[in-house]
């Protein structure tokens, strides 16, 4: 008598890896347990992506006029050195973390000169010769 491999014949080739747990007589529940957070955390993920990914659109319009009305606040300006700036001791076994301040003036916003003191490159000259 020939076997009709298509009558009760089931194949677990055909069945996503997933799956596998409930054909297997052998497994246990809490690899069934597994099974089904698996599969529920990876729908969680699909679901969620689109919802985050329109959230981020959403809210990037908000971040990027902030930015944009911060930016347009900012203009450059010619800073005069009020003083050298002080020779950075470079040594070979532990590298220069910052940069050497020196006061500095210019010509604000709103026409009234400014000071402060601001970084500048080791050594750099200043602004009255």
């Amino acid at each position: 008598m020939a076997v009709n491999a298509g009558s009760g014949v089931r194949t677990t080739a055909r069945r996503p890896w997933l799956l596998w747990v409930w054909g297997n007589p052998l497994a246990r529940n809490i690899d069934r347990a597994e099974t089904v957070l698996l599969i529920g955390l990876t729908v969680i993920w699909l679901v969620s992506l689109p919802l985050f990914a329109t959230v981020a659109s959403a809210e990037w319009m908000a971040v990027e006029s902030r930015v944009l009305a911060e930016q347009s606040r900012d203009i450059a300006v010619d800073a005069v050195l009020n003083a050298d700036a002080a020779p950075v001791e470079l040594d070979s076994r532990s590298p220069a973390m910052g940069q050497p301040t020196v006061a500095a003036t210019w010509v604000g916003r709103d026409g009234q000169p400014a000071d402060a003191g601001r970084p500048t490159g080791a050594g750099g000259p200043d602004g009255s010769g």
